[in-house]
């Protein structure tokens, strides 16, 4: 399977929205939730995806998928190749990482998706780097308190007499 079958895949799937992140990233989301990204240029990974604790385990004894950078902690696999594995097992992974991201969803959400109320959170193409701010706009603005400021207490005193000191 190559980037333009994988993509057909991911798109022929309920509610999924792509979008290009982190520079030369083809990110698939299904609310707001990625479930697999591709890479557009050659890199250390052609993919990863979202799988199950099983998967997680065994995939993981074919040469050339690993766990995800970043993202195993999460059961993300990380496949160096597109072709690692057959077509049929492709389309079942990625049918398999998109049910687990929408079931992760609140049934609040997914109702609101599938009724169409929800917007798809998706990310739009972003331009490589946005131009800075002016130095006047930046020093404007002051960074609001995460947190009120702390009271301090006074200990109350004690009225006892102090005890003179035994020789």
């Amino acid at each position: 399977m190559d980037l333009e079958a994988i993509r057909a895949c991911c798109l022929r799937l309920p509610h999924v929205t792509e979008s290009v992140q982190w520079g030369d990233n083809l990110v698939f989301k299904v609310g707001g939730k990625m479930f697999l990204l591709a890479n557009l240029e050659p890199a250390e990974f052609a993919m990863s995806l979202k799988v199950g604790r099983e998967a997680f385990y065994t995939l993981q004894e074919t040469e050339g998928i690993e766990p995800a950078p970043y993202l195993a902690r999460a059961q993300w696999l990380a496949l160096r190749e597109f072709h690692l594995l057959r077509d049929a097992e492709m389309k079942e992974l990625i049918a398999e990482a998109h049910r687990i991201v929408w079931e992760s969803l609140s049934a609040k959400r997914r109702e609101e998706i599938e009724k169409g109320s929800a917007p798809a959170r998706s990310v739009a193409i972003k331009p490589e780097k946005k131009a800075a701010k002016p130095a006047a706009a930046k020093s404007a603005k002051k960074p609001a308190r995460k947190f009120p400021a702390k009271k301090s207490v006074a200990k109350p005193v004690s009225k006892s007499p102090k005890k003179p000191a035994k020789k």
